[in-house]
């Protein structure tokens, strides 16, 4: 996984839909009506349970991550059509690069 940085959650949610970047890590913001209206998906979210709000959104420590921290609570994003069994490799892919590293 790449780190691609953006200026605002706008253009993240353009290159979402339009799959021009496979998934965001950010918060829910501005994005809940695409959430809503099917257009973005949540894979995951960051926190150690799961978010009233999203009750059927699993965190990432339940998808095999059991070390996952993250100091922000955020949901991991991704095009509507991607695939079911995407979120943990990911997930996985993206634990080394959310750890602290001091």
């Amino acid at each position: 996984m790449e780190h691609v940085p953006y200026r605002t959650i706008a253009q993240i949610a353009t290159d979402v839909m339009g799959g021009d970047i496979a998934v965001s890590i950010t918060g829910l913001g501005s994005l809940g009506g695409f959430v809503r209206d099917g257009r973005i998906r949540v894979l995951a979210w960051t926190g150690e349970r799961r978010f009233e709000g999203l009750p059927d959104v699993p965190t990432v420590i339940e998808q095999s991550v059991p070390e996952f921290t993250m100091s922000i609570k955020a949901r991991l994003f991704a095009h509507k059509a991607t695939p079911p069994d995407l979120p943990s490799s990911l997930a996985m892919s993206a634990t080394p690069r959310a750890r602290p590293t001091s």
